[in-house]
């Protein structure tokens, strides 16, 4: 009777633990960032975390703080246009549906965001990290341009 008991602790503290990184990392982009956050998928290994998000920007939402993720990101546009820059990957960019960006590991993501005031804009997002780390990191008074500065250059470059 004690092994059950214990197996059953274990097992229900391994998932309270999980659901509270999961709700941590939900509340964190959801008070700071106005676009639906869904996790899609979550998977938890001995050596690296993978967790899909689905991203749902409404018109004219400018997205996240600057941040960072323990591991390399992966996205895809499903729909709209994306306002995207990282530190590694030069001047700000607008994806259009269709494409697909990366993040490398320890890059500051400085812009991800709606391009668009008109319409709405998705995107889907793996999130490589490490056990026992957030997901996400705020960088505190990371220096970047404004919203419009970012737009009109990534128009320009376009």
């Amino acid at each position: 009777m004690f092994h059950f008991i214990k197996s059953s602790f274990n097992k229900h503290r391994k998932f309270c633990l999980r659901m509270k990184n999961t709700v941590i990392f939900l509340c964190l982009l959801v008070c700071v960032g106005s676009q639906n956050i869904t996790i899609i998928k979550e998977d938890k290994r001995k050596h690296i975390t993978i967790t899909e998000v689905e991203l749902n920007y409404a018109p004219g939402d400018h997205g996240l703080l600057p941040h960072r993720h323990p591991g390399p990101t992966v996205g895809y546009v499903v729909e709209g246009k994306f306002l995207f820059q990282v530190s590694s990957g030069g001047p700000p960019r607008i994806l259009a549906a269709g494409t697909s960006f990366e993040e490398v590991d320890g890059a500051v993501h400085i812009w991800g965001g709606n391009a668009s005031n008109e319409t709405k804009c998705k995107v889907i997002a793996t999130v490589f990290g490490r056990p026992g780390e957030p997901l996400l990191e705020f960088v505190k008074d990371y220096p970047r341009q404004t919203w419009s500065e970012a737009y009109d250059k990534a128009n320009k470059c376009s």
